[in-house]
């Protein structure tokens, strides 16, 4: 799952910049849907493996993401004030904590996969 907010943050001067990363983000999320094919989901059903989500903060606002979280097969995780682009990660002050989980459970690391369930639980609303 990636929670991203439903419009780039851009002021109304760089609309057309705004356009454009929509866009591109749109072809990316389609490509990872279709390269990452769907899961069997348990009582018969299939649902996507890649699932982008716009979290919201109190009814009809955004919530604003201040820092931000990836997490890879549940084995890898970065977490902190970067920001996923080339000046995020090589110019731009920052501060992350980068982890890798070496306790794995059937392919996956049990204390980022706790991390990971409870992440999606607060930004969903719902139970881990």
């Amino acid at each position: 799952m990636i929670l991203v907010p439903r419009t780039p943050p851009f002021t109304h001067r760089y609309k057309p910049w705004s356009l454009y990363f929509h866009s591109a983000r749109n072809q990316v999320t389609q490509s990872l849907q279709l390269a990452a094919g769907n899961l069997t989901a348990p009582g018969g059903g299939t649902r996507p493996r890649v699932l982008i989500a716009h979290p919201m903060g109190i009814p009809g606002r955004p919530l604003v993401l201040r820092t931000t979280t990836v997490i890879v097969d549940d084995v890898w995780l970065i977490s902190g004030t970067s920001t996923l682009s080339r000046r995020g990660m090589t110019f731009d002050g920052a501060h992350d904590v980068v982890l890798t989980d070496w306790q794995l459970d059937r392919g996956a690391g049990t204390a980022i996969r706790a991390h990971r369930k409870q992440l999606m639980a607060t930004h969903l609303g719902v139970a881990a």
